[in-house]
C-alpha cells in the first residue's frame, strides 16, 4: 500500500516515528526478600493523533492542474510507525505496563472537487509495542482509517492499476512477554509471590470507506479496502523453581512453592470497508475496456497466548503447586481476570459481554458502473492460538516423617465472537442500480484457525529411609581419595572423586568417578567428569540399601486440565433491494474454520511404605471440548438480477472440529483418572458436568440453536444467460 513518503504530484502526509524506549535493570543478588513482583514498577502512558487531510467539510477545495487540465498522482497518506517498548530486566521482580489511550491515524479528502490522474488515501498504523517484566501488559485503543466524504473526483489514470485508492491498515506488532522466573529461593527468609502475568487488550477500528461522494475513473480501478493483519501475543514462561529446601537428610522442613502463570488476549472492534450515498463510474477507454470496482474487508490477524508454569521442589515435607492459564477472547469484553478463567472452566457466560468482531464489506445506497469487475469481499482469516504447558515435581526425603505432594490446575480457552458479511443493499426495493461488463461477486468467508493446547506433568515422589540415604552418601564419601570441593590437587591413577551434590561443571552430583590419567594436578571443582579419555563414574556400590521407605511416606500427584474452544460465527453474503446487470453473478457464503482442542496429560505419584502404610495417590483429570455455534447464509432477496453468463448462490460449512485427550496416571497405589472430550455443534453453552451427563445418558440438557447453512433467492426476478 502508500505509505507516506512516496513521491507524488502532490503529497499531503503525516508520520509519526516516535521511539519509547524504558529499561530497568536491577541487581537480584541484593534482594533480601520476595514479597512480590511490584518491587520494581514502570509504566509508559501515551496518546497519539496522526492525520492527514485534504479540506475539513466546510468550504469546498478544488484540486486540477494547469490550464483546466489535470493534476497528477495526489496522495493523501497518514502513518505511524515507531516503537513503544518498556522492560524491566530481572529474574525476580517487576511490573511494567504500557497504556495508549488514544493512538489513531486518520487520512481523508473532505468536501473537495478533484481533477487528478489518480488519487491515493492510505491509513497505515504499523507500530510496534512491547512489555517485558513478570507482570507485563499493553492496553491499547486505536483507529486506523482512510475516507472520503462529500468528494467530486475524475480521474484518468496512466495505468489500469491506478485510478481511486481508499486504503486501511493495521498491522502493528504488540508484544507482552513475562520471563522465566530464577532464583534460589533458599537464601531468602520469606517468600510472597503473585501470579506472574503478561496481557494484551487491545481496542481497534479499522475503517476505509467512502460517502456522499461521486467517482469517475476512466481507464483505471476504484479500490476500498480495510486490512487488519496486527500480531499480537502474550507469553508467560515458567514461575518458580525451588531446589533444596528444608533439610533432606535430618530433618523434615516444610517448603512451598506456588507457581502460577497466566497469558490472555482481549481483542474488541471491527474491519469496515464501506461505500455509501456514493456514484461511481470505471468507463473504458478506446485502448481497452473499463476498470474494477473492488470493495473488501479482511482481517488476517494473528493472536497467541501461550503459558508455561514449572514448579520443583526437593527436601523435606513439601509441596509444590503450578496453575498456568491461557486465554484469547474476540469479540468479547472480559470484566476481569478471574471471571474470564471461570468461563473457560465452566462456561457460564459470567463477566462476559458480547460485542462481535466483525469483518464487513458492503455497498449500500449506490449507484456502481463498472467497465470490468465488481467484487465485494469479507474474510476472517485470523489464526488464534492458546498453549500452556507444565511440570510440577516434588520430591521429598528425609530420615522419617516426610511428605510430598504435587498439584496442577491448567487452562487453555479460546472464545470468539465473529461475523464475515458481505453485500449489497439498499433500503428500498429496487432503488440501487449496479451494473458490472465483467462478474459480480459478492463472497464472505472464514477460514480462521483456532487451537487450544495443553501438556501437563506432574509427579511426587516421598522417601522415609531411616537414614540409609544418608550412610550411602556417608558410605561412598568416606571411600573417596577426594572431593570436589578440595580445590587444586595432586591426583593418580585409579584415585576417586566424589561429586558434591551441587556440582555443575560436567558430571553427576553425588557420584563417584575413576580417574584414568597419569598423575597430574588440576582443579577438582573445575573439571569436566563426563570426559571419557580421563574418567569413569565409579560403579562401587553402598553396603546400604537405599530407596526403600521404612515409615509412613505420604505422596499425593493431583493434575487437572481443561481445554476448551468457544466459537460462534456468523458468515453472510447477500444482495438486498438491488437491480442487478452483469455478466456474471455470485453470491456465495463459507464456513471452513479449523477449530482444535487437544489435552495431553501425565500425572505419577510414588510413596506409601515397605510395611503397606502411608499413602500414594495419583489423580488425573482431563477435558477437551470445543462449542460451535455457526450460521452461513447466501441470500438473493428483493432485487432484479439479469446476467449474460451464469449466477451462483450458494453457501457452505465445511469446519474441521476435532477434540483430543491424552492421558496416563500411575501410582504406588491408588491411581484416579477422568478423561472427557467434547464436541457440541448447535447447541448453546452449558457447564462441563452437564456436558459429561448429556454425553453419558444422551440427555439433552441445554437450548439447541441448529447450525445453519442457507442459500435463497426471495422475491426476486431473475433473468440468467450462460449455458442450458
Amino acid at each position: 500500500m502508500p505509505r507516506a513518503d512516496e513521491p507524488a504530484s502532490l503529497l499531503i502526509s503525516a508520520r509519526d516515528t516516535s521511539r519509547i524506549v524504558t529499561t530497568i535493570s536491577t541487581e537480584d543478588s541484593l534482594l533480601t526478600a520476595l514479597t512480590g513482583f511490584d518491587v520494581a514498577v514502570s509504566d509508559i502512558t501515551l496518546s497519539r493523533d496522526t492525520r492527514a487531510f485534504i479540506g475539513e467539510g466546510g468550504s469546498v477545495v478544488t484540486i486540477a492542474g494547469q490550464n483546466g487540465g489535470r493534476a497528477g498522482m495526489v496522495t493523501v497518506a497518514a502513518e505511524n510507525n515507531g516503537t513503544i517498548e518498556g522492560r524491566i530486566e530481572s529474574s525476580l521482580i517487576g511490573v511494567h505496563g504500557t497504556t495508549a489511550t488514544r493512538d489513531d491515524v486518520l487520512a481523508g479528502v473532505n468536501g473537495a472537487v478533484l481533477t487528478v490522474g489518480a488519487l491515493q488515501v492510505s491509513a497505515l498504523n504499523a507500530s510496534v509495542y512491547t512489555a517485558v517484566a513478570k507482570v507485563a501488559g499493553n492496553t491499547v485503543t486505536r483507529r486506523t482509517e482512510a475516507s472520503l466524504e462529500k468528494v467530486t473526483v475524475t480521474a484518468l489514470p496512466a495505468t489500469a492499476t491506478q485510478g481511486v485508492t481508499v486504503l486501511a491498515r493495521d498491522e502493528s506488532t504488540f508484544s507482552a512477554t513475562s520471563k522465566d522466573f530464577q532464583a534460589n529461593l533458599g537464601m531468602f527468609p520469606s517468600v510472597e509471590l503473585g501470579k506472574a502475568a503478561a496481557s494484551n487488550e487491545i481496542h481497534k477500528s479499522v475503517l476505509a470507506m467512502v460517502e456522499n461522494s461521486t467517482l469517475t475513473v476512466t481507464g483505471g480501478t476504484v479500490q476500498v479496502a480495510a486490512v487488519n493483519d496486527m500480531s499480537i501475543s502474550a507469553e508467560t514462561e515458567a514461575l518458580a523453581t525451588i531446589n533444596t529446601i528444608g533439610g533432606a537428610g535430618w530433618k523434615t522442613t516444610y517448603s512451598l512453592s506456588l507457581g502460577g502463570t497466566a497469558a490472555w488476549n482481549e481483542v474488541l472492534g471491527s474491519v469496515t470497508a464501506r461505500m455509501r450515498d456514493t456514484t461511481v463510474t470505471t468507463a473504458g477507454t478506446a485502448e481497452g475496456t473499463g476498470g474494477d470496482v473492488i470493495v473488501s474487508a479482511a482481517n488476517t490477524s494473528a493472536i497467541h497466548s501461550k503459558a508455561e508454569a514449572g514448579t520443583t521442589v526437593t527436601g523435606g515435607t513439601n509441596a509444590a503447586v503450578g496453575v498456568a492459564v491461557a486465554f484469547n477472547a474476540i469479540g468479547w469484553d472480559m470484566s476481569g481476570f478471574l471471571a474470564a478463567s471461570l468461563d473457560a472452566l465452566i462456561g457460564s457466560g459470567l463477566g462476559m459481554t458480547e460485542t462481535p468482531s466483525d469483518v464487513e464489506a458492503l455497498i449500500e445506497r449506490s449507484a456502481v458502473d463498472a467497465g470490468g469487475a465488481l467484487t465485494v469481499t469479507a474474510d476472517g482469516h485470523a489464526a488464534i492460538n492458546a498453549t500452556v504447558s507444565n511440570t510440577v515435581e516434588s520430591i521429598a526425603s528425609a530420615l522419617y516423617g516426610a511428605s510430598g505432594m504435587g498439584a496442577a490446575g491448567l487452562v487453555a480457552s479460546n472464545r470468539v465472537r465473529s461475523t464475515a458479511r458481505a453485500s449489497l443493499k439498499d433500503a428500498e426495493s429496487g432503488g440501487m442500480s449496479v451494473r458490472a461488463g465483467g462478474a459480480l461477486t459478492v463472497a464472505a468467508t472464514d477460514t480462521a484457525g483456532i487451537y487450544a493446547n495443553i501438556k501437563l506433568v506432574s509427579s511426587s515422589t516421598t522417601t522415609n529411609d531411616g537414614g540409609a540415604g544418608i550412610l550411602s552418601d556417608a558410605a561412598a564419601w568416606i571411600g573417596s581419595d577426594h572431593k570436589s570441593s578440595d580445590g587444586t590437587k595432586t591426583i593418580s591413577f585409579d584415585d576417586l572423586i566424589w561429586l558434591e551434590d551441587d556440582y555443575e561443571n560436567g558430571g553427576d552430583g553425588g557420584q563417584m568417578y575413576r580417574y584414568l590419567g597419569t598423575g597430574a594436578t588440576m582443579d577438582l571443582g573445575g573439571t569436566d567428569y563426563t570426559d571419557a579419555d580421563y574418567w569413569q563414574k565409579s560403579l562401587t556400590t553402598s553396603p546400604f540399601p537405599t530407596g526403600i521407605n521404612l515409615t509412613d511416606s505420604d505422596s499425593v500427584a493431583i493434575g487437572g486440565l481443561v481445554v476448551r474452544n468457544d466459537v460462534r460465527s456468523a458468515v453472510e453474503a447477500f444482495i438486498s433491494d438491488v437491480t442487478v446487470d452483469a455478466g456474471s453473478v455470485s453470491v456465495t457464503a463459507e464456513e471452513t474454520a479449523t477449530i482444535t482442542a487437544t489435552a495431553d496429560s501425565t500425572v505419577s505419584s510414588s510413596g506409601g511404605s515397605a510395611f503397606g502404610t502411608g499413602t500414594s495417590l495419583a489423580v488425573n483429570g482431563t477435558i477437551a471440548t470445543n462449542l460451535v455455534l455457526s450460521s452461513a447464509e447466501a441470500l438473493i432477496t428483493g432485487s432484479s438480477v439479469h446476467t449474460s453468463g451464469d449466477t451462483t448462490v450458494a453457501a457452505s460449512n465445511a469446519s474441521t472440529i476435532t477434540a483430543t485427550t491424552k492421558s496416563m496416571v500411575s501410582s504406588g497405589a491408588d491411581a484416579i483418572g477422568a478423561t472427557l472430550a467434547f464436541n457440541t455443534i448447535g447447541w448453546k453453552a452449558q457447564n462441563i458436568l452437564f456436558q459429561a451427563i448429556d454425553a453419558l445418558l444422551g440427555t439433552s440438557i441445554g437450548d439447541e440453536q441448529p447450525a445453519a447453512v442457507t442459500a435463497s433467492i426471495v422475491d426476486s426476478a431473475l433473468a440468467v444467460g450462460g449455458p442450458p
